[in-house]
């Protein structure tokens, strides 16, 4: 069984892997789950800012 183990062990000299595997840590997932949460907050807090400007600029030139 171990010859196996070798030879298929050898093959990465000759045919070397291309990328690292992936590395999967729950912390790191919650935390950029986090930054995501956070970053589409602030978007949306963005966007609510403008159309209540827009809001206000298109009220201030009716009322005139």
């Amino acid at each position: 069984m171990m010859e196996k183990v070798y030879a298929f062990a050898a093959t990465f000299k000759e045919f070397p892997p291309r990328s690292f595997p992936p590395n999967f840590n729950p912390a790191t997932v919650l935390e950029q789950t986090l930054h995501n949460i956070k970053a589409v907050r602030a978007l949306h807090e963005l966007k609510e800012e403008k159309v209540l400007a827009a809001a206000a600029a298109a009220g201030s030139l009716t009322k005139k």
